[in-house]
């Protein structure tokens, strides 16, 4: 009933709404200039403004000047953003990640990147973080990762084993 709901409910918003909700449903929480930057769009203020008129499947958090999808609502978009061509969700993870390293939020990067990229990717983008997190002196991170991964996978990344000694 949920998913003849929503998909009934997406029908009726315009193709660039559609297009947008879709392809920013792998993002646990986003901006303005995250959408923009990751969909190489201007568009993004108007389809967050439309949604929140609307008042459809869009939550702001105030705090961090940040919205997030309704969690049922997120787990379809999700489905949809995983029949898009793998090329194209690749891009969007990537470009995605990239925005965050950018911003100071390498570790929602490695999330994102866990969770919805292929392996390679996310082993990337962790080795880029722990060399900063290194560089940095920061710890924190690499602890939440060694509990999170496992001290044997990461000690198969040879900045983690040098690092780890």
């Amino acid at each position: 009933v949920f998913v003849d709901l929503c998909n009934g409910v997406l029908q009726t918003l315009p193709p660039a709404l559609q297009q947008f909700l879709v392809q920013t449903a792998l993002l646990d929480s986003f901006s303005v200039p995250l959408c923009d930057y990751m969909l190489h769009s201007v568009h993004g203020a108007e389809h967050i403004r439309q949604l929140q008129e609307l008042g459809l499947f869009i939550e702001a958090d105030p705090a961090q000047s940040a919205f997030h999808y309704h969690a049922l609502f997120r787990h379809h978009l999700l489905q949809l953003f995983r029949q898009m061509p793998l090329e194209q969700q690749d891009r969007m993870i990537a470009r995605a990640c990239a925005w965050l390293v950018d911003n100071g939020q390498r570790e929602a990067a490695c999330r994102l990147a866990r969770e919805h990229s292929q392996r390679g990717f996310f082993v990337e983008v962790l080795q880029r973080s722990f060399h900063a997190w290194f560089k940095a002196g920061r710890g924190d991170p690499v602890f939440y990762w060694a509990r999170e991964l496992g001290e044997k996978a990461l000690l198969a990344l040879p900045e983690t084993r040098f690092a780890w000694c």
